[in-house]
């Protein structure tokens, strides 16, 4: 039993992908995370927008993958601290497939909004939208005032609220395989 065990553990190593490090995809913010409501440790879902490709060019994890990860650090806005939040995804998930990451927020790629969301301030929250002018859903840059940077999203003006369909540039900061190998 104790063999068949290790031996399936050798195959799913030998036949997963590995993912290289520094590998940079897009991936689509599934469900609203916000620097006032969410809390670190919390589960976070996206899926991949664009493939991620190994060493040799071949497709690693295609468009459509389901990744899960966690919230790492969540700071509300104070007088004097700007909202914080960053992540990390540590997996990946498609049909006949999975991998292992170690993906953090290099870029905040696109901001969904509604067409007229200038009438609704600051607001990041794909989600609800209606509300601001109709359900129309596009991609704005993010606000002047967020920054990425040591892979935190930090805005200085205003909470930040990130509704399904933002995009990230994420970025693999360390190859993996699963069973912890390298």
């Amino acid at each position: 039993m104790v063999t068949t065990l290790v031996l399936i553990s050798l195959l799913l190593q030998a036949t997963a992908p590995k993912i290289p490090e520094n590998a940079v995809f897009q991936a689509e913010l599934k469900k609203e995370i916000t620097t006032r409501r969410s809390k670190a440790g919390q589960n976070i879902q996206l899926v991949v927008s664009s493939a991620v490709a190994g060493s040799d060019g071949a497709v690693v994890i295609p468009v459509g993958a389901k990744l899960s990860g966690k919230i790492v650090t969540v700071t509300k806005r104070s007088k004097d601290d700007p909202a914080t939040l960053s992540i990390v995804v540590d997996k990946a998930e498609w049909k006949d497939g999975s991998a292992t990451l170690n993906a953090v927020v290099q870029q905040l790629q696109g901001v969904a909004s509604s067409a007229e969301a200038g009438n609704c301030g600051p607001n990041l929250n794909r989600g609800g939208m209606g509300a601001c002018g109709g359900a129309s859903v596009n991609l704005q840059p993010p606000p002047a005032d967020c920054t990425v940077a040591n892979s935190a999203i930090t805005c200085s003006k205003h909470e930040l609220e990130l509704g399904p369909g933002t995009l990230f540039v994420m970025r693999n900061v360390a190859a993996k395989t699963p069973g912890g190998g390298n």
